[in-house]
Parts: structure tokens; C-alpha cells; sequence
């Protein structure tokens, strides 16, 4: 036979086994991403504690909408959705609650390249993917002027060092 014909031998188990490790051993091995990092913005976490937090669970914490778990902003808190189950309805925020919607609107405070404002606000916008309305076709902030609306550009001019969102 030549070394062309010559039968191959299956892998062994064990070989079989080490395949998914040696793969994944030299994807990481490769050559590391240049990409530079960015820490995210840490606008200040007591004003969004006492006027940010209330001012989205008010207007955007609705179950079907950022109320629900499975959205990026998820803001759980008294009289919506609870982290903790043994919590009644109306109990006073829990300090995870707030740092959970923190953590989560600060991931949307961003302002990428080119673009007007950053994602939590931008979403409040009649240009947004839900054009600022609700599932019922509410305007969730009615004009520029809206309290709500300044308290969320406040929180954000902070995190971009005073500059406007």
C-alpha cells in the first residue's frame, strides 16, 4: 500500500474528548484583540438612587416594558416587578433593586460615536425604535421639558463630565 492508501486508525476516546479543549486552547492562544477597552460611565449613583430610580420606575418600569426581566434596562422596584420574592408589592426599594437598575441604565449611558445622545435617552425620542411611545401609543415624555425626561439628562451631563447628553 502506498502512505496515500494506508488506513487511518479512528482517535481514541480520549483523543475525542481533548478536541473541544484543544480548540478552544488555541482560539485563546491567538494573538490578543487590540481593541481598546472602556470603562463605562459612573454618572453619580445617589442622584440616580433619589431621582433617577424613581423617575424610571414611574414612567418606564411597567411590566411590559422595562419592568419585564428580560430587557437590557430591567427597573425592578415597589408597586412593579421584585428581585425578591418575599417582598410585597409596595415594600420600599431594595438597595439591590436600585444598584441592579444602576448597573443596567449606566450599560445605556453610553454616547457612541456619531451618535445624538446616549441609548437611555435616545430611546425616549420620537426618532427611537418605539418612536418614545408605549405599547399603547402614549408619549412617555411629551416634549423636551418633561420632568422626567431633565432629571435622566441631569444624571447623564454628570456622567459625561457636565457636557449635555
Amino acid at each position: 500500500m502506498s502512505p496515500s492508501t494506508t488506513p487511518r486508525r479512528p482517535p481514541s476516546a480520549s483523543a475525542r474528548a481533548a478536541q473541544p479543549w484543544l480548540a478552544l486552547a488555541l482560539s485563546l492562544s491567538g494573538p490578543a484583540c487590540d481593541a481598546p477597552t472602556r470603562a463605562l460611565p459612573r454618572p453619580d449613583p445617589e442622584v440616580f438612587a433619589e431621582s433617577v430610580y424613581p423617575t424610571l420606575l414611574r414612567d418606564c418600569a411597567f411590566a411590559g416594558c422595562h419592568g419585564d426581566p428580560r430587557r437590557p434596562l430591567f427597573i425592578p422596584g415597589p408597586g412593579r416587578v421584585r428581585l425578591d420574592p418575599e417582598s410585597t408589592p409596595l415594600d420600599p426599594a431594595t438597595a439591590a433593586e436600585i444598584g441592579l437598575a444602576y448597573d443596567r441604565a449606566r450599560g445605556l449611558a453610553e454616547r457612541e460615536v456619531g451618535d445624538a445622545a446616549p441609548l437611555l435617552v435616545e430611546k425616549t425620542l420620537a426618532g427611537s425604535a418605539h418612536g418614545g411611545r408605549d405599547r399603547h401609543g402614549v408619549n412617555v415624555y411629551e416634549d423636551d421639558a418633561a420632568p422626567g425626561l431633565a432629571a435622566l439628562e441631569a444624571w447623564l451631563a454628570d456622567a459625561a463630565g457636565g457636557d449635555e447628553p
